[in-house]
């Protein structure tokens, strides 16, 4: 254990390098703030490398951190360092170094029945990359796939939105070219406010990749037309053309949930 009290420390540099999405390219490493958010990590099997923790935090929660994490790898910083080096308003006293945990999976998708994949692509906002994440995992979905151009996972919005599932679903980046390649002979399903097939009207109970799109223009159904894609929409009063993207991930993802079901697929 060390105790550090200057911003001028190497280890506190480091941190302040990690706000940076390049810079955590660089060092292949990122930050996540919270105990909860830590412990999750930790039980889904990721490495964790340093602890820093306020003073205030050290006293009130030392007994359950020491269970936990290596003496040797936790840092103390006074309460008002902890303040400048969180990425939080409002920082909840202890923040853990982690290297870049997500990896390509595909061997996962082989031979399997009644699955869906997701394919992000293009989704610009942390929070609803993190809540599309969070439902992923709530909805049984086997992975999801990011777009070269999707907002990085590892953004600490993203991280705290996803409330723990980021550790522990399967998720990776592949280029449109790969999901072409990787996806031969599946069915694709593209989010469409403009399709003219209702989604509740489309069987999904067979494995299906699911794709959807950037906030303001949606999925550029254009870049996909090799892959044969049924278009589906979610109906709306006509006063609303389209809903958050997050939502709209949700609602297909837990109609193919239902429907599974429903056929005897899932069961409890």
């Amino acid at each position: 254990m060390k105790y550090i009290s200057s911003i001028s420390n190497p280890e506190v540099k480091e941190i302040l390098k990690l706000h940076d999405k390049e810079k955590r390219r660089k060092l292949n490493k990122c930050i996540v703030e919270g105990w909860r958010l830590i412990l999750d990590a930790i039980k889904s099997g990721v490495l964790i490398e340093k602890v820093f923790v306020s003073k205030s935090y050290w006293e009130e929660k030392r007994e359950e951190i020491e269970k936990l994490v290596s003496f040797s790898i936790i840092r103390i910083v006074d309460d008002s360092l902890m303040k400048k080096i969180s990425l939080l308003e409002t920082p909840p006293g202890i923040m853990g170094v982690f290297p870049l945990f997500l990896s390509e999976k595909w061997e996962i998708l082989k031979d399997k029945n009644n699955i869906t994949v997701l394919f992000v692509d293009d989704v610009q906002d942390p929070g609803n990359l993190g809540t599309i994440i969070r439902v992923s995992e709530g909805a049984g979905v086997t992975a999801v796939i990011l777009s070269k151009n999707t907002v990085d996972p590892y953004n600490y919005k993203v991280i705290r939105a996803s409330t723990g599932s980021i550790f522990r679903l399967p998720i990776w980046f592949a280029s449109k070219n790969e999901i072409k390649e990787k996806f031969k002979g599946w069915k694709v399903i593209i989010a469409d406010p403009k399709a003219e097939k209702i989604y509740f009207r489309e069987n999904l109970v067979d494995s299906f990749l699911l794709i959807v799109g950037n906030e303001a223009w949606g999925v550029k159904k254009e870049e996909y037309l090799e892959m044969n894609p049924i278009l589906l929409r979610i109906p709306l009063k006509k006063e609303v053309d389209s809903l958050n993207v997050s939502i709209a991930t949700s609602i297909f993802l837990f109609e193919a949930q239902r429907q599974r079901y429903e056929g005897g697929i899932i069961n409890e």
